[in-house]
């Protein structure tokens, strides 16, 4: 059966599972009877039939289909006085039931004239006032939804909200000739509205007929705004309906070398997309694509900058035909290209054979001496376009051997995530990637090594999904990714796109950031003094990674942008302050922005003769306009802004059958449409000197709502087929049959079915804050009951783990619940007419209306509190709810409130919220007041003995009427108190006294030769060991509370879930059923106005099996509930152990890479990346560390000074510190006691601080620099940030995250010297010492 398919030139992958085999089905039959008819065989009877059936979400989802049947009865049979059947009483011929393809793409069409819209059609309306009403249609439409886009009134009117759509312009706009279309361009033009006027060019582009074409050839041809060209002819070749040589010529004449670079780059890249889909689709009488690869080929071989390159390799992945594969494959290859480029070349081998893909990409990743970043680009690329079985094994095989940890784990994550996708089109892989982990190297995910993160869902039972790829490339030049490649998938009804990924490359950038950052903090610097100590030991400067910076967007695996820099090109972060301090005071800014994310039109001829077609197309539009007006006075910035933001998502689904002889098509359509809009109108006022701000927020109003809204429906219509100018025929033929027949028609069981349920919790409606608001969520127009039940069930399908590819982070879980949920909401409902909504705006029928949120804070610091090592912040600020109306009063909560922080053992929080309700006359305050204990150690790496770690935090809430002294808390009121203790438990202490790993290695550390003294030694294992015992798994929670009958009551819901949920673990024999139903409603009978109560709850949260008890007692009675499984509590409520010594957000950092730790005593060095050697210091000053860089800010040497014993200098900035013992620093040169209040340089800068930590251990720090050193006289400590990173040198190594090349001398050529070699290689020759060592020792 003859079938025609028109698409937009996007490539898609089918991926047929068993739910998406019958998608599109269609069916055919034919009967007849023979019989005797009066003594004559005759066919008495002949019956034909057609169906098809298009169910785009599965057989659970909606299901369309068309049919037809003829009947044909023979009544009687003469041979002679036939009597002539009259002829119709229409005069056409009716020939055109014929059917027949008449408008099949040539490569010789008119560009000027579009095709028809269907297939069976071989003109285009050419009538002049047919073509002027579609002309205006289109230009209506276009009106219309720019209008929806700043109003909210198509969310009043179901019918508009639907068909004010892309669906109401594209069809037309496609059907318009050249001249109309230019016309129609000067009229939109005239008015001057960005909105319309986006939406018409973007419409262009969509529809991507040859009139369209030339239209946007004209445009992009007479501006140099790079927006203009990028928005038209960046994503024209993926819509283009019917490429053509003729095409090519037309557009060709945009490439002209006197455009701006930019411009013409993304025409570049344009023109070679399109000429791989024309020359795929016809063969190219002019040899396009000989003379492009050509042209692209010199750009690459003649290009002044890594950025011309690049920008040539894009273009030729683009082309993708003759020998534009083969230029990538040697690109790929060049061991002297730079290995951005080759990356790039690398990713752009996706159309070349199986054969010269395997002789390509594989050498690149079997060659351990390539860098990682390309062999693990090239191990992506292979296995995602080129996968096979063997291979992958042999791949992974292969890294038993291998040394390089960024591939290993590269590997490893691809694989994980290969093996559990949910996607279809990957499913086959997916099975053999889980036998290949069963043979991969022992490893564990490192979250600071490149990665490939695979991420993905998949619902099953609706044929639709979502996958999200991520590349991160790393190195030890930076805590910063050097690449990430982002990649979004989606799939519906078998078949799967890319239709959008992206690239940034951002090397060097960290560096530079911190360097600016740490120049801008301590002012100017004089490096002399360290570049006469470096010479003196002969470092040689250490140079950091160049500034590389690349940005490419895809679009469906086309490069449609790049832009790149260096240093060299990149303009400076203080240009960049600059520009942002002169920005203008008011500006407004505009983006609107229609796509096409998908469609389909398909045709194919019923037995009758007559077409049927499918129409599916999923559009969208994205809108946002800011307007902002800021204001400078002094100290003081103020800005107004308004901020209008909206994303609109349009479905269709469409089966009609075709009756060309009468000009009408009978079509049922499904229907979905997703709006959101979010208004903000807002004002900030902050002065940086004063530390003040004040903020205001209105709200919204009915006419501007916050609004998103979903709804899905579907309805039968007779239409015309040649065009919507033309629908008025069809009707008046319905009505001449049917008078009573609507042209459309819902399909539904009418209005009474349709009903409407609010979501969410009233009780929220009860805060008078609100009051004057209309906020909430509700189903309505649903005939199809929307029960608390299905909606819990939805959100358990979209929280589960059945379906998803999440990994292990709770956060990828959550990210891929709301994504999942977001499609569901849109996609997956079945189409009984129902909506979804959610709304806040406000009620003008109420009496009190809330206008407007406002508030105030000034905040005041204090560094080091009367010179102790900590902070304290006060802040006061208060909270307006401005209400108007004919009952217009403000609400005001006043806050108060200091936060001291006392070392690192001590916290202190005061807070207090004081509530005036003027229409009750009453002002209400709630007071929190948390106090943290954790006790302080002597030897800080020690968890024993007088060092043992203990935690103790105790929180209490007290609210009530406000008493009469000022600023007091209520008192024999309301209250909540809670106390938590912690202790190591008992396994943690086992596990301290094990053999295992850390402690075996941590004691034998301990008062060693390499670690002498009394104090624990700061290795690693140490740390380690200190880290796993003071992070305390075992604590007792008890928490008291007096709280009234109303506070009592809003609990009770909560209270039940939470029971039901202990239900299990429920201690039956200590208590009674009967009392258990009634635990979570207490009475206190001697009491008529509180209800009392205590719960004790004892937490054990090992590393297996974790568990809690809870103890509740009551006036009831009480009730146990024993070995709760913490595993089961949902993460937010989860109980963790508790750090009582380390900060866990300073543990985190280290694990990520943020710092770098080494350490030192007489005898032995722990590098930065933690190799570990042991060689004794010599009495001559060290380097230990030091920023070797163009601009050293900091170095740390150290040398011998007794047995066991070691001094230290320490250069920071222009500052010299020397320390021969715990009790006195000097500084410059000038001795100053240590002790245990702080000391800071006189500098304005404030570059340093010092203090005794504890009785053993003297800490310099330095937060602009971003140093922490430590010293106790057998042990020194550096801490460094990241931005030292590649750039340090001393006998901690150069901090590059690779423990392998630690052992480098002061030039950086020298490398694998011994332990002994690096003393003498690091020593300061001068003086007495000049004599010792040499640079690179033998």
């Amino acid at each position: 059966m003859a079938i025609r398919i028109r698409k937009p030139g996007t490539t898609a992958e089918p991926c047929i599972d068993e739910n998406t085999r019958d998608v599109y089905n269609s069916n055919g039959y034919g009967s007849y009877r023979v019989s005797n008819f009066n003594g004559v065989q005759a066919l008495t009877q002949v019956n034909v039939g057609s169906d098809l059936i298009y169910s785009v979400f599965g057989s659970k989802g909606h299901i369309q289909y068309a049919w037809q049947g003829t009947s044909c009865n023979l009544e009687e049979i003469k041979t002679s006085g036939f009597t002539k059947i009259s002829a119709p009483s229409s005069p056409q011929t009716f020939d055109n039931l014929r059917y027949v393809f008449q408008s099949d793409f040539t490569a010789d069409d008119d560009l000027a004239t579009p095709r028809p819209y269907f297939f069976h059609y071989d003109q285009p309306a050419t009538d002049e006032s047919v073509l002027k009403v579609i002309a205006d249609r289109v230009y209506v439409n276009i009106k219309k939804l720019a209008d929806s886009l700043d109003t909210a009134k198509v969310y009043d009117d179901l019918t508009q909200f639907h068909s004010t759509s892309p669906f109401a312009v594209l069809p037309e706009i496609s059907s318009l000739p050249y001249t109309h279309l230019k016309s129609l361009n000067a009229r939109i033009n005239q008015e001057n509205d960005y909105t319309v006027k986006k939406l018409f060019l973007d419409s262009l582009v969509v529809a991507g007929t040859g009139p369209c074409a030339l239209l946007v050839r004209d445009i992009v041809g007479s501006t140099t705004d790079v927006r203009t060209t990028a928005n038209l002819i960046g994503p024209l070749p993926n819509y283009i309906r019917n490429p053509t040589e003729k095409l090519l010529v037309e557009l060709e004449s945009l490439i002209k070398p006197d455009l701006p670079k930019h411009n013409l780059r993304i025409i570049e890249f344009a023109f070679a997309s399109l000429i791989g889909r024309t020359c795929t689709q016809y063969v190219c009488k002019k040899d396009y694509v000989q003379k492009y690869v050509n042209y692209f080929s010199s750009k690459y071989d003649n290009g002044a900058t890594f950025e011309d390159k690049t920008a040539a390799v894009h273009a030729l992945r683009n082309l993708g035909l003759g020998g534009a594969t083969k230029k990538l494959l040697q690109i790929a290859s060049d061991r002297n290209a730079d290995r951005s480029i080759r990356t790039a070349a690398i990713a752009g081998i996706t159309k070349a054979t199986q054969k010269e893909a395997e002789e390509t990409l594989l050498p690149i990743y079997y060659d351990k001496s390539t860098h990682h970043e390309l062999r693990t680009k090239a191990a992506a690329t292979f296995l995602l376009n080129y996968y096979d079985q063997n291979i992958a094994q042999q791949m992974v095989i292969l890294l038993w051997g291998e040394r390089c940890k960024y591939v290993k784990n590269f590997m490893y994550t691809f694989f994980e995530g290969l093996a559990y996708t949910t996607r279809p089109c990957q499913k086959l892989h997916g099975s053999h990637a889980r036998s290949i982990l069963a043979v991969f190297p022992p490893w564990k995910i490192d979250r600071t090594l490149s990665a490939n993160y695979m991420r993905d869902y998949y619902d099953r039972e609706y044929n639709f999904g979502h996958q999200t790829t991520l590349q991160v490339q790393k190195n030890g030049d930076s805590v910063l990714p050097v690449t990430i490649y982002g990649s979004l998938n989606g799939h519906i009804a078998g078949y799967g796109t890319s239709y959008l990924s992206f690239f940034i490359r951002l090397e060097g950038l960290g560096k530079a950031l911190a360097d600016r950052i740490i120049s801008m903090t301590t002012g100017q610097i004089n490096f002399d003094d360290l570049k006469q100590v470096f010479a003196k030991i002969g470092v040689k400067e250490r140079t950091t990674t160049p500034l590389r910076i690349e940005l490419a967007l895809n679009l469906h695996n086309r490069v449609v942008a790049y832009h790149a820099a260096d240093a060299s090109t990149v303009t400076t972060v203080p240009m960049i302050l600059k520009k942002l301090q002169e920005m203008k005071s008011s500006y407004e800014i505009e983006l609107s922005r229609m796509v096409l994310l998908g469609g389909v039109i398909i045709e194919q001829p019923t037995e009758f003769g007559t077409p049927i077609s499918v129409i599916s197309s999923l559009t969208a539009i994205a809108n946002l306009n800011i307007k902002t007006n800021r204001e400078k006075s002094g100290t003081s910035i103020s800005q107004t802004s308004d901020w209008n933001v909206q994303g609109d998502i349009f479905g269709i689904s469409k089966v009609s059958n075709h009756f060309p002889a009468f000009g009408s098509m009978h079509s049922v359509t499904a229907l979905r449409t997703l709006r959101s809009r979010v208004p903000r109108h807002f004002s900030l006022n902050f002065d940086y000197k004063a530390l003040t701000m004040s903020f205001g927020v209105d709200t919204p109003t009915k006419e501007d709502p916050i609004m998103i809204m979903t709804h899905a429906t579907a309805l039968t219509a007779i239409a015309s087929d040649k065009g919507v100018q033309s629908d008025n025929e069809a009707v008046d033929l319905l009505k001449a049959s049917c008078p009573t027949c609507q042209p459309t028609t819902v399909i539904s069981k009418g209005v009474s079915h349709r009903g409407t349920r609010q979501i969410g919790l009233p009780e929220v409606s009860k805060f008078k804050i609100f009051e004057g608001v209309k906020r909430g969520a509700k189903y309505f127009d649903c005939e199809k009951p929307h029960t608390r039940y299905d909606t819990i069930k939805k959100i358990m399908k979209f929280a589960g783990e059945q379906d998803k590819n999440a990994g292990k982070l709770g956060i990828v879980r959550a990210f891929l619940a709301l994504q999942y949920a977001r499609d569901s909401i849109f996609l997956s409902p079945v189409t009984q007419t129902c909506g979804l909504k959610a709304y806040y705006h406000r009620d003008p029928s109420a009496k009190s209306i809330f206008e407007k949120f406002e508030g105030n804070v000034q905040v005041k610091y204090f560094p080091d509190p009367n010179k102790k090592l900590g902070t304290k912040v006060q802040f006061k600020g208060q909270l307006n709810f401005k209400h108007g109306g004919s009952e217009s009063q403000t609400r005001t909560v006043e806050v108060g409130g200091q936060i001291t922080l006392t070392g690192i053992e001590k916290r202190e929080v005061k807070l207090r919220f004081l509530a005036k309700d003027p229409s009750t006359q009453k002002n209400m305050v709630l007071c929190v007041e948390t106090n943290t204990q954790m006790k302080k150690a002597v030897d800080f790496f020690s968890f024993e003995g007088e060092n043992e770690p203990t935690f103790e935090r105790k929180i209490t809430l007290k609210w009530g009427e406000e008493p009469a002294a000022k600023n007091a808390c209520p008192e024999n009121n309301a209250f909540i108190k809670a106390v938590r203790k912690a202790h190591r438990s008992q396994d943690q202490v086992e596990e301290s006294k094990s053999n295992s790993w850390p402690y075996k290695e941590c004691q034998e550390q301990k008062g060693s030769a390499h670690w002498p003294g009394s104090l624990t030694p700061p290795t690693h294992e140490c740390m380690q060991a200190a880290v796993d015992q003071t992070n305390l798994r075992e604590s007792n929670i008890t928490i008291e509370y007096q709280v009234d009958a109303e506070a009592r009551n809003r609990w009770k819901k909560p209270a039940v879930v939470f029971a039901a949920f202990l239900l299990p673990y429920w201690d039956t024999d200590r208590s009674a059923v009967t009392e258990h139903v009634h635990s979570t409603d207490v009475e206190t009978r001697g009491d008529a106005q509180y209800v009392k109560g205590s719960i004790e709850i004892d937490v054990s949260a090992r590393k297996q099996n974790p568990s809690l008890d809870i103890h509740w007692h009551a006036s009831h009675g009480d009730e146990h509930f024993h070995n709760v499984d913490l595993a089961a509590i949902p993460g937010p409520l989860k109980v963790r152990p508790v750090f009582s010594r380390f900060s866990p957000f300073f543990y985190e950092s280290f694990k990520l890479g943020v710092f770098g730790y080494c350490a030192s005593s007489a005898a032995s060095v722990i590098t930065f990346d933690n190799f570990t050697y042991h060689a004794e210091l010599s009495e001559c000053p060290t380097l230990l560390a030091g920023d070797c860089d163009d601009k050293p800010r900091y170095a740390v040497l150290t040398r011998k000074i007794g047995a066991n014993k070691i001094g230290l200098t320490v250069y920071l900035g222009e500052h010299k510190l020397e320390m021969d013992d715990v009790n006195t620093i000097k500084v410059d040169g000038k001795p100053q006691p240590v002790t245990d209040n702080i000391y800071t340089d006189d500098d304005e800068e404030k570059l340093f601080k010092f203090l005794k930590f504890n009785p053993s251990t003297v800490v310099i720090m330095s937060e602009k620099l971003s140093l922490y050193i430590s010293y106790t006289g057998s042990f020194a400590t550096v801490t460094a940030g990241s931005r030292y990173r590649s750039t340090s040198c001393g006998l901690c190594g150069n901090f590059d995250s690779n423990p392998n090349n630690d052992l480098t001398g002061p030039d950086n050529t020298c490398k694998g010297i011994s332990a002994e070699g690096m003393i003498k290689a690091y020593t300061v020759r001068d003086g007495k010492c000049a004599g010792e060592g040499s640079v690179c020792p033998v």
